[in-house]
């Protein structure tokens, strides 16, 4: 089965997770534990620093894992938080296919990575080409 991070904005985290069970539905695993994430308060850092620790080894972990990452960059340049970069630039440096959804908000965003407007549209790029990608590897 291809894994899929998912990534976005924390204050996005219920409009993630619908698009992990739209690609969960599609025949995707997801490789995002943040999104399951149970001690959500505010903006996801208002937490103790040993668990932000964990929580962020575990992204870097699922990023370095996962077959494919899916970055939903829904919000407008200038506004933009900072998880998703760091964890698009990890993407990036284990030469991982990349999706965007939305917004192309930065020059990295321009390095061979399709956009799209709906997830749906996403779903059909990578069933096609991220399992090849993947059965390569």
């Amino acid at each position: 089965m291809i894994s899929i991070y998912v990534a976005a904005p924390w204050a996005e985290k219920e409009y993630a997770k619908a698009v992990a069970d739209q690609l969960k539905a599609a025949g995707f695993g997801i490789a995002s534990r943040w999104l399951y994430f149970e001690k959500d308060a505010g903006n996801g850092l208002e937490i103790d620093e040993a668990t932000l620790c964990q929580e962020a080894l575990n992204d870097v972990e699922d990023v370095i894992g996962c077959d494919a990452f899916l970055l939903l960059n829904t919000q407008k340049r200038g506004e933009e938080t900072s998880g998703k970069a760091v964890e698009t630039g990890i993407a990036i440096a284990t030469l991982k296919p990349i999706v965007i959804i939305v917004e192309r908000t930065n020059v990295f965003h321009y390095l061979n990575m399709p956009r799209f407007v709906t997830v749906d549209e996403a779903i059909v790029w990578m069933n096609s080409r991220v399992s090849v990608e993947a059965s390569r590897a």
